[in-house]
């Protein structure tokens, strides 16, 4: 027999390999190309140090046009981007987790399809086949196998990246490859790692009875737990932007608002304006509601700046001090706004029309800066002051703690503060206008503003308040949709995974089932052994996904405000799926196994 050259082995060897156990190269091939479109969607949205490139358009109004001297103060936008850093990082997170998913799956068939190739690389062995020869062929195979999956995953994940970053609602920083060939490089070397275990059985020449390895159920386990944790997490952020996205207090969609630019305006002739526009529209008799505030109010958003309580006799420790200086949002409403963000007053009274320019210096406090900062929660009538500046305001009212929806409210202070939009009037302010029952909103609103407030027309815009409130949780519902694709991801791996290792476990129990229906047991007996040790495992990863929930829920509330707790029904939906395909992956090959004789399934083991 003409003896085979080095070159002619290992084509033989790696072909042989890829045609006769296809079935876990496909396995492999469809894990590697689901993890690498899924890094290849987030490395789109990393610079070279790994760093988030998303970034998010400056806060309509900037600093308001007031003057910020003190050097605590924190602008919305520079808060947003915190938010954004922390939901960018669980996103890598995330795809940390479905590149760990794709290894477990990889090495797992990669370990069970060594051990039925064990008699064949052995075989090879014995004829004369080298060490060198047979590393050959595993690189070559799993270098066939990597390159499909870079090459046919890259592309799927490209044209999703692209699409994700057309539909970022924000800016996007410089970009860098490098994350992109690291992630990619990660899922291709697991690939060709998996088709090393092949060599295991070459260690001799000896060709020795085998039998095939189990593979491990807790495989599945981590699978299935992950999968159904980052699908719920997805799940959960989309169902949160949906409901925030309905202004509180407005109704869906029937609040008109007009965004006001009075840049380059004095601010005492500002005030005057804004007094004139509230006048004016609140005569129509057209509204029920007419409300002038910063940007941001109503989503809870707001600067964050020094101020210092006239607290009484609060504790410092073991001191009593009367003066205490802490942070708190600053926001800049009129009379109508406390009903337009449904924050009703528990003390004293709210801001009125006649805190104007020229009348006593005013502020309604929230519950959380009062009940922290002042004796005994009891405000009304003490003072505060602003900043670093020398005036004094009088706390008038204390209101309930809004809720706060806005996309980076959750990293501002508790404490909340407002003042009249008529003695610090901002430059740049909104307009909600809510008609009263049966009325329409005038057309021209927009040109009657700006005549008031003698603006050009493009310096007053017309929006909605259900507009406003979508787009400012635009960032939010972008991260539910993209965490939610990465799920889908984990989800395919798991699947394919699952499928794949039930079916090697229930074929690596032939010999078992063999001698069991030999010694007398019954299919349901077979059936029910396999169904168990799959229920094993599918409860395993029902458990890992409620253990870690409570832990990513929390994760994710540190960048996202008011976020509900976790949806159990969306838990047990994809728990349930995935139990099930584990289950049916089983319980197909112990059918067959069960119905099959004794001895056939002995000898199928043994040949």
């Amino acid at each position: 027999m003409k003896r085979r050259s080095a070159p002619g082995i290992i084509w033989h060897a790696t072909t042989d390999g890829l045609r006769m156990y296809w079935r876990g190269v496909a396995v492999t091939a469809v894990a590697g190309m689901a993890a690498v479109a899924a890094t290849t969607v987030v490395a789109a949205t990393l610079t070279g140090a790994a760093t988030t490139r998303l970034a998010l358009s400056t806060m309509r109004g900037g600093d308001l046009g007031l003057a910020w001297n003190d050097v605590l103060t924190t602008t919305v936008t520079s808060l947003q981007q915190t938010a954004l850093a922390g939901l960018s990082g669980i996103l890598v997170a995330i795809t940390v987790g479905v590149l760990i998913v794709a290894a477990v799956t990889v090495l797992a068939v990669a370990s069970a399809r060594a051990a039925q190739r064990a008699v064949e690389v052995q075989v090879r062995r014995a004829v004369g086949a080298s060490r060198r020869q047979l590393l050959g062929a595993a690189l070559a195979e799993g270098g066939v196998i990597a390159a499909a999956t870079v090459v046919i995953g890259g592309s799927v994940g490209g044209i999703a990246a692209r699409a994700a970053l057309r539909a970022w609602p924000g800016q996007l920083q410089p970009w860098s490859a490098v994350p992109l060939f690291v992630l990619a490089g990660a899922t291709a070397s697991v690939i060709v790692a998996g088709a090393l275990f092949t060599l295991i059985p070459a260690r001799g020449r000896a060709v020795r009875e085998t039998s095939g390895r189990t593979p491990a159920l807790h495989a599945i386990a981590l699978q299935l737990g992950l999968s159904v944790l980052v699908l719920t997490m997805g799940s959960l952020l989309i169902r949160h932007a949906g409901a925030m996205a309905t202004p509180r207090g407005t109704g869906p969609g029937d609040a008109t608002v007009l965004e006001i630019d009075s840049s380059g305006t004095p601010m005492a002739e500002r005030a005057a304006r804004y007094a004139a526009l509230l006048d004016a529209t609140r005569r129509s008799g057209l509204y029920d509601v007419v409300s002038l505030a910063s940007p941001g109010t109503a989503a809870g958003l707001g600067p964050a700046s020094k101020i210092t309580t006239d607290c009484g006799e609060c504790m410092l420790g073991t001191f009593t001090v009367r003066w205490q200086v802490t942070t708190a949002v600053y926001h800049f409403v009129s009379a109508d706004t406390f009903r337009a963000v449904s924050a009703p007053l528990t003390a004293g009274r709210g801001i009125l029309d006649t805190d104007r320019w020229d009348a006593p210096r005013v502020v309604v406090v929230n519950r959380a800066l009062a009940r922290e900062h002042f004796q005994h929660g009891d405000a009304v009538g003490r003072r505060l002051q602003l900043g670093t500046g020398q005036q004094w305001y009088t706390v008038v009212g204390i209101v309930d703690d809004p809720a706060r929806s806005g996309f980076g409210a959750v990293l501002e202070p508790r404490g909340a503060v407002y003042l009249s939009v008529l003695q610090v009037p901002p430059a740049a302010v909104d307009l909600t206008l809510r008609p009263v029952h049966g009325a329409a909103v005038d057309g021209e609103i927009a040109r009657r503003a700006a005549d008031i407030l003698q603006l050009p027309d493009h310096r007053v815009a017309r929006t909605t308040a259900a507009a406003l409130a979508t787009a400012e949780l635009a960032p939010l519902a972008w991260f539910g949709r993209w965490i939610g694709a990465e799920g889908w991801a984990m989800l395919l791996i798991a699947i394919t995974g699952t499928f794949a290792l039930m079916q090697l476990w229930v074929a690596s129990l032939r010999r078992e089932i063999g001698v069991r229906r030999a010694a007398g047991a019954r299919r349901g007996a077979i059936l029910r052994l396999v169904l168990r040790r799959g229920c094993g495992a599918a409860a395993g990863g029902m458990a890992l996904a409620l253990w870690f929930g409570p832990a990513a829920r929390d994760a994710l509330a540190t960048a996202v405000a008011g976020l509900p707790d976790a949806d159990p029904l969306a838990l047990l939906r994809y728990g349930a799926l995935l139990s099930a395909i584990a289950l049916v992956g089983a319980l197909l090959p112990a059918w067959h196994a069960a119905h099959a004789a004794p001895a056939e399934l002995v000898a199928a083991v043994d040949s």
